[in-house]
């Protein structure tokens, strides 16, 4: 009861305190008193039918007041004591309690039987002291967040401190759920602020490698450090122990995030213990304007990263580790990136280091021409976790100098864009053990044209295009130097790219919302290209359709005019129904020759290699794909996230199903548990997972994609 006294008394103060009459300002500096049918004494004045305080950081509303300033020196006293109704707010908190008594001299504030609020929590105690500074010092004191009197869940403790910055610290803790005792220890510590649940977290997790595992963690802070320790038990392979620990400085420039965890080997015995170190660091130097990112990440073995993968461990993959500098400036940005490798099982490009310089577009003179500079160096190892006679490891430094000048010409009705552009990157390793360098030249010209036209309800926008470029013939052919990434590989490649963009504007909605259609419908074609024709090698359409301010709906499709096929099928909605329900739709597909790369508009590899070739690599993989996902609060207290993967004619598997279910409860306003599923081909770490915390259940906790409507909409 004396919680919700709590709320509904902030909202009455304000206005009783324009109806008491009877004003003694001229009794107590600084304090101004307004009681009803005041009674006076010697240094004293009183009520019992309510009054109000006023002074500097006070406001003190109660029942019955007694107010005394007497005596001097020594035996100065002055002070309030007030009880029945009661209310107080000292140093921007707020307090309910049976009685109080507010020192004036040395601006101390004591409530018994006291309760305050700080952001969702609720802290109170037998005696609560307040300090001028600030300080809330409490006896025989409790934590919740719980408004009732009978609390689902409460830590205790025999005496707990509160700073100004709204940090506890209390010792001797005991935690307790429904009113049994659950936990003791000697001390805790957190900023209430960020605490969104109690310290301790409670797993559950079968399937996979180390079968049922079960495990209990603890959360405490030190100074600006957030901890969080672990220790849990594998019923195959015993126990396990863990530290994450999270920094971040007072002007929050740096941070550090790290992980630590070991666990008991083969036969349950620590002689062969496994582990996983991780750790992130960032931090920004505003003197230099040097950003700095490090990070690390070891493993004792591959089975690891599976065996762990749930919420014990941060990430199921193996991370690099590397080292990161930059600098940005107005008119260039420089970078310095080190990458090593931790793990033999990991195939990596080692950076031992790579410097890049980028040098922004700038004007050439007084000419219309715009020219930009990329530069890197460095020294490349890239390494492979398994060795045959075909693939092994190789390295060589690596020095390139690229360079392109543009312009744009506006004619009356067309918008010219020619452009030269070269690259010279040189090795001083390669497959027969020479130097080599590589030097490639491009020219490309773009023409296009817009047209307008405006409605009463519509806007269209029309844009044809075409783009024309072309590749000298590189001076080493690909299969003659080190292949380290994109820009290593050449081929002589001439490209026409024509079609037309549409733009569709609607009238807006009664929400401010206007919806809109994209599209872009274009072909390409190949001139003195191996392997490629000069017939249209395929026509492509890409489309979006913004329909709602909640749900739109996304098309990329391409036919193959030489196989005279659909080369793939891409078909995705995106729709949120209410605030409690929102979900994703996709169908994907693609034919044989629907080459798997990384950059779409990229045709070297097939300038390079030929369509049977390919067809026999792993690059040609036919696929059907239906996804979905569903986020669903029927309540505010469940939660249930849904995403699935269902595949087939794919070479390996041939059929694949992928899914992963949370639900996410809140149990007698206190108990938050999560359960998962998830399964996915071949998956080591296939099974359930049960986790169980004390404290408020986090608002869409759950949800794993942003739904459309909350915050930025454009998320293609």
């Amino acid at each position: 009861m004396r919680k919700i006294l709590l709320f509904s008394i902030c909202f009455l103060h304000l206005s009783l305190s324009q109806a008491f009459g009877v004003s003694l300002e001229d009794l107590g500096k600084n304090l101004n008193i307004q009681l009803q049918e005041a009674e006076y004494g010697e240094g004293t004045v009183q009520t019992d039918k309510g009054g109000i305080i006023k002074g500097k950081d006070l406001f003190l509303q109660a029942r019955k007041i007694l107010y005394t300033r007497s005596g001097t020196g020594e035996n100065f006293v002055h002070k309030v004591e007030a009880e029945g109704q009661l209310f107080i707010k000292y140093k921007g908190r707020s307090y309910v309690g049976d009685r109080v008594e507010f020192d004036a001299v040395q601006g101390k504030l004591t409530v018994w039987n006291g309760c305050t609020q700080s952001d969702r929590w609720f802290v109170g105690g037998k005696i609560v002291e307040a300090f001028s500074d600030g300080r809330v010092v409490i006896s025989d004191a409790y934590v919740t967040t719980s408004e009732n009197e009978r609390d689902d869940w409460t830590l205790r403790a025999g005496r707990a401190i509160v700073s100004k910055d709204s940090h506890l610290k209390a010792t001797n803790v005991r935690f307790y759920f429904v009113r049994m005792p659950l936990f003791w220890v000697p001390s805790f510590s957190s900023d209430i602020v960020d605490m969104d649940s109690a310290p301790f977290h409670y797993r559950v997790r079968s399937g996979g490698r180390e079968g049922t595992r079960v495990g209990i963690s603890y959360r405490f802070t030190t100074d600006r450090w957030k901890h969080r320790a672990l220790v849990d038990y594998s019923i195959k392979n015993g126990f396990g122990a863990g530290l994450r620990s999270r920094y971040e400085s007072k002007e929050k420039l740096t941070h550090f995030d790290a992980y630590n965890y070991i666990a008991q080997g083969e036969k349950k015995k620590w002689d062969s213990a496994r582990h996983r170190i991780q750790g992130l660091f960032r931090t920004y130097c505003d003197t230099a304007n040097i950003n700095v990112r490090a990070q690390y990440d070891k493993l004792s073995d591959r089975r690891m990263k599976y065996d762990y993968s749930d919420r014990t461990v941060s990430d199921v993959r193996a991370g690099v580790t590397q080292l990161n500098l930059w600098r940005e400036e107005p008119d260039w940005k420089a970078r310095l990136d080190a990458s090593v490798r931790l793990n033999t099982f990991q195939n990596i490009k080692q950076k031992l280091p790579l410097f890049s310089y980028n040098r922004r577009s700038q004007s050439v003179g007084t000419t219309p021409f715009i020219l930009s500079t990329k530069f890197s160096a460095g020294f490349l190892d890239y390494v492979y976790a398994k060795r045959t006679p075909s693939v092994h490891d190789f390295h060589s430094t690596r020095t390139q100098l690229s360079q392109r000048l543009s312009t744009t010409r506006n004619l009356s009705f067309l918008s010219i864009t020619p452009a030269l552009s070269y690259s010279l990157i040189h090795y001083n390793n390669s497959p027969q053990d020479n130097s080599k360098l590589q030097a490639v030249g491009t020219a490309s010209i773009g023409a296009k044209s817009r047209f307008i036209r405006e409605g009463s309800a519509t806007k269209q926008i029309l844009e044809p295009y075409v783009d024309f470029s072309a590749l000298t013939r590189p001076t080493v052919r690909a299969d003659r130097n080190y292949i380290f990434g994109l820009e290593d590989g050449w081929a002589r490649v001439n490209t026409l790219r024509y079609g037309v963009r549409h733009n569709l504007y609607l009238k807006p909605q009664e929400d401010g919302f206007c919806p809109k259609i994209r599209s872009d419908l274009y072909s390409r074609s190949f001139y003195a290209t191996r392997h490629l024709r000069r017939d249209p090698y395929k026509v492509w359409l890409s489309s979006t359709w913004d329909a709602t301010s909640r749900g739109s709906y996304k098309l990329e499709t391409a036919w193959n005019v030489r196989h005279n096929q659909l080369d793939h099928l891409n078909l995705q909605m995106r729709h949120t129904f209410s605030d409690r329900l929102a979900c994703i739709v996709e169908w994907r597909q693609r034919s044989r020759y629907s080459w798997r790369k990384l950059d779409k508009e990229n045709f070297i590899v097939e300038a390079v290699r030929s369509p049977d070739r390919l067809r026999r690599s792993q690059m040609s993989d036919r696929r059907k794909t239906l996804r979905a996902a569903v986020a669903w609060s029927p309540i505010p207290t469940f939660d249930v996230d849904f995403a699935s993967w269902l595949g087939w004619r794919r070479k390996s598997p041939k059929r694949y199903v992928n899914y992963e279910l949370n639900v996410t409860t809140l149990l007698r306003g206190a108990l938050r548990v999560m359960l998962s599923l998830q399964w996915r081909p071949g998956g080591r770490g296939n099974g359930w997972h049960l986790s169980c915390s004390l404290g408020p259940k986090s608002h869409s906790s759950s949800t794993s994609f942003k739904k459309i409507g909350q915050g930025a909409y454009d998320l293609w």
